[in-house]
């Protein structure tokens, strides 16, 4: 692949050195502008050096890229500030003053980069950052009570435990309901081209199932595009009904769900019933 390379270095930020994953890929977006502006091969130098030398990189991107953020550069110390990391890197010598004077391109640049580029080289492994900096500190990353009681479920799992009472999906994307009565839950059009690898449901104090019941729901749902299924209570006043996270969304378009009083929504008309946390 092509772009191999950058793929190897955001997994080095976001999952070897633990750097939150928006950051890295602004760290990401600038050192791509930087190479993009002709001075190459500093992604493909960096992933050779030991995981303190990307650290150090990543940290004075940051400062670059805190700097470009103001339209006017002050401060006698700052003007002269010399980027060690990226001199040892570039060959040359560079101060922050430098970079500032850059800043109306290297702007115009780091923007088409994060839009065109960054997001799709690196938007799978994105999700699998989001993922694992969610295992490691969930409540900062979602924003709800994590003391509530968390269930995680694999579809093989579940399948063991219900004894083949859940329905499963069918394949060709036809709907699956069930209780067609009450319309309690209807689930359709999966592509089952890619699949996602983690799939959780978040669902509000009122109105719904135990946490169990949910899974095993799921599971049986998704079984054939997701590798495991985790339902997490949420407690905040906005939560409504059901809060969905799904990382490498990107395989399941489309989904529609219904309850008692809502019968079909799409994803797209559900923004005051679902909230995503990406």
């Amino acid at each position: 692949m092509f772009h191999g390379i950058d793929r190897t270095a955001f997994r080095m930020l976001t999952q070897v050195l633990h750097r939150e994953v928006k950051q890295s890929l602004m760290v990401m977006a600038f050192l791509l502008s930087m190479e993009t502006m002709g001075l190459s091969g500093i992604v493909q130098t960096a992933i050779k050096k030991e995981g303190w030398f990307m650290n150090s990189l990543s940290k004075e991107c940051v400062i670059c890229l805190q700097c470009l953020l103001s339209s006017e550069f002050s401060g006698v110390v700052e003007k002269s500030r010399k980027l060690e990391t990226l001199r040892h890197m570039l060959k040359t010598e560079l101060t922050l003053y430098q970079v500032h004077r850059m800043r109306s391109v290297l702007l115009t640049i780091i923007f088409d980069t994060l839009s065109n580029i960054c997001s799709r080289i690196l938007g799978d492994i994105t999700m699998d950052a989001v993922w694992l900096e969610y295992q490691r500190n969930p409540k900062r990353l979602l924003g709800f009570n994590t003391q509530d009681q968390c269930i995680s479920v694999a579809p093989e799992a579940s399948s063991r435990h219900n004894n083949g009472r859940g329905l499963h999906m069918q394949q060709g994307g036809r709907q699956t309901e069930q209780d067609k009565r009450k319309q309690k839950y209807v689930c359709k059009e999966l592509d089952d081209a890619e699949c996602p690898k983690t799939l959780t449901v978040c669902f509000g104090r009122e109105s719904m199932p135990t946490a169990d019941g949910i899974a095993e729901f799921f599971c049986n749902l998704f079984g054939h595009v997701v590798q495991r299924v985790t339902v997490m209570p949420r407690r905040d006043k906005d939560s409504g009904d059901f809060a969905f996270i799904l990382f490498n969304d990107a395989s399941i378009p489309r989904i529609i769900i219904g309850d008692k009083n809502v019968v079909h929504h799409t994803i797209q008309g559900m923004k005051s019933w679902i909230r995503w946390w990406t």
